[in-house]
């Protein structure tokens, strides 16, 4: 078996949901993708809720040509969707782990030339495999290819829905504890906050930890700086 695919014998997916899974032939993540008909990276690179739509989509079509009367509510789904972000997080250490593997063994083989080395890690398409769901913590992704977005502007995005709360016409009309704390409120009950992964600044995790936590629980990975 592909060392990247889970079987779902292997996970805590509750049995009555294996089963119905089993009747659309899918027994392993391999054949999640093949039922969605999906690219990896495609995949990789979309938001889990996205996922989730694109398979219910795709069970209404087959509804269409074949007589099943399958269900998939809102805790089949919770299931399948942390299903989902457990195969992202596999990948993406699987790529990890090739990308460390190719970039330590070029200087051996190519006479330790850093062009070689970079060279090596283009031809990896790591931009393409990296999820939605990445928080970059106190670093910065070094790639022109990777587009990010500052936790600031993820924040800002909320302030019309902070407005319309507290029926004020300026964010700073509101209480910074209240909008803080609504704030905080609104990420907790939200998926992914944003169509592409965020950056947090070093100054940002000091001043708002509380809110960093949030994000680092819903993030499929996280990266680090020292």
């Amino acid at each position: 078996m592909n060392a990247i695919t889970i079987n779902l014998n292997d996970t805590n997916i509750p049995p009555y949901l294996k089963r119905k899974l089993s009747l659309l032939e899918i027994h392993t993540t391999d054949d999640l993708l093949n039922f969605l008909s999906v690219r990896l990276d495609t995949y990789v690179n979309s938001s889990t809720e996205e996922i989730l739509n694109l398979f219910t989509s795709r069970l209404c079509l087959l509804k269409e040509t074949k007589p099943l009367d399958l269900r998939f509510g809102r805790t089949s789904k919770h299931h399948i969707g942390k299903l989902i972000d457990l195969h992202k997080s596999k990948v993406c250490e699987a790529m990890f782990v090739s990308f460390h593997r190719q970039a330590s063994d070029t200087p051996d083989n190519m006479g330790g030339d850093i062009e070689d080395v970079l060279e090596a890690s283009d031809s990896l398409n790591t931009d393409l495999l990296v999820p939605v769901e990445t928080l970059f913590l106190k670093c910065m992704p070094t790639s022109n290819n990777l587009s990010v977005v500052a936790v600031e502007d993820v924040i800002l995005d909320l302030e019309d829905e902070l407005l319309e709360v507290f029926s004020a016409e300026c964010i700073s009309d509101i209480e910074p504890f209240d909008r803080d704390r609504l704030t905080l409120e609104m990420l907790e009950r939200s998926d992914w906050p944003s169509d592409m992964p965020i950056y947090v600044s070093s100054e940002f995790a000091a001043a708002y930890p509380q809110i960093v936590t949030q994000l680092v629980r819903k993030a499929v990975l996280v990266l680090k700086g020292i």
